[in-house]
């Protein structure tokens, strides 16, 4: 392995990405520590301890450029099998419901001020509005036909919530 790849310090790219990924899930003082750590993501055994990033780096490979540290399953732990270089785009995909959301699906909620359920879909950094429903299921019912066009498939894939 690149003997620049093993370095162990703040230039080089790989080890702040492994040390972000630690303090992420360890330490309770870091302000986004309630996104993942808090909610109890862990990092595996094997990218932990003396030899940690070493395992890390052979797991995971070098970094691809425009790429960073996403796990697949957005509830599960930070292993080999659960973790992937992934773009901007792959992970505006991948991303839970927001606390804030009470509708239980992506893309839809409760307007106040039009007092009707708003529905909208979002790729990368574009939003598309598509409209005030005053029926939820027919407010999610074209949240899910615009999931189906090209141009957004796949914005949505586990809308709904669980539990």
């Amino acid at each position: 392995m690149n003997e620049l790849l093993l370095k162990r310090d703040s230039t080089n790219y790989m080890y702040r990405t492994y040390r972000d990924m630690l303090t992420r899930c360890n330490n309770k003082n870091r302000q986004d520590y309630k996104n993942y750590g808090g909610r109890g993501i862990k990092v595996c055994d094997r990218w932990t301890g003396k030899d940690g990033f070493t395992n890390f780096l052979a797991d995971m490979g070098k970094k691809p450029k425009g790429t960073s540290l996403d796990r697949k399953d957005n509830n599960g732990d930070y292993t080999h099998e659960n973790c992937r270089w992934a773009t901007f785009s792959e992970q505006s995909v991948n991303q839970r419901l927001r606390a804030t959301n009470s509708s239980g699906y992506k893309g839809v909620h409760w307007s106040k001020t039009k007092k009707k359920w708003e529905v909208s879909i979002r790729r990368n950094y574009n939003k598309k509005h598509l409209g005030y429903f005053e029926n939820f299921d027919e407010a999610v019912t074209i949240r899910k036909e615009a999931e189906l066009c090209a141009e957004w498939r796949d914005v949505n894939k586990s809308s709904k919530t669980v539990g």
